[in-house]
């Protein structure tokens, strides 16, 4: 399992070396309004520099929502795959937004600000989606006392109860 994941990694880090060798970027300055004194510097990527190197991703991310919407309605630990789907439906609707309003944009600061605000608010989505369901069943969601698949540990002066949940997967009860 952990070979596929290097497998993966360099098959996405060979395409986007073989893209900038195909497709090389250059910075360029660029007077945006020929009136007025500005002139920006700029790195010029080729759309099919940029298409090679976002298809892989966006492969994986049509995989990870295809196997999430599969998997989201199967029972006990599986649980998770519906968040996961969210995570990933938000992710390529972000983008879906992103790229028209990238390629459109005038000015490259406006650009650098939309790519930066694009990926701060991709990252927060998926750490609120992924993790708060948790962090909600860790302190809000106690089980029925006759539950029939529990473990305990015992840590110090204090009893934690971790057992499993229908409704997030584990929950965990502090005794």
């Amino acid at each position: 399992m952990m070979t596929d994941n290097f497998e993966t990694f360099y098959f996405q880090a060979g395409m986007s070396i073989l893209s900038e060798v195909i497709y090389p970027t250059a910075a360029v300055e660029r007077l945006p309004i020929e009136t007025q004194p500005y002139l920006e510097l700029y790195c010029l990527l080729e759309l099919p520099g940029l298409i090679i190197a976002l298809v892989f991703n966006l492969i994986l991310i049509l995989l990870c929502a295809f196997f999430g919407f599969m998997t989201r309605a199967l029972p006990d630990n599986f649980n998770e795959s519906r968040f996961i789907f969210f995570s990933v439906m938000t992710t390529t609707f972000l983008w879906i937004m992103f790229l028209p309003t990238y390629f459109t944009t005038f000015y490259a600061y406006y650009k650098t600000i939309l790519l930066a605000v694009c990926l701060l608010v991709n990252g927060t989505l998926t750490l609120v989606l992924l993790f708060l369901p948790k962090v909600y069943a860790v302190y809000f969601v106690t089980d029925p006392v006759g539950s029939s698949s529990s473990s305990s540990t015992r840590s110090g002066n204090s009893s934690i109860s971790v057992s499993q949940s229908s409704t997030f997967g584990y929950s965990v009860n502090k005794i």
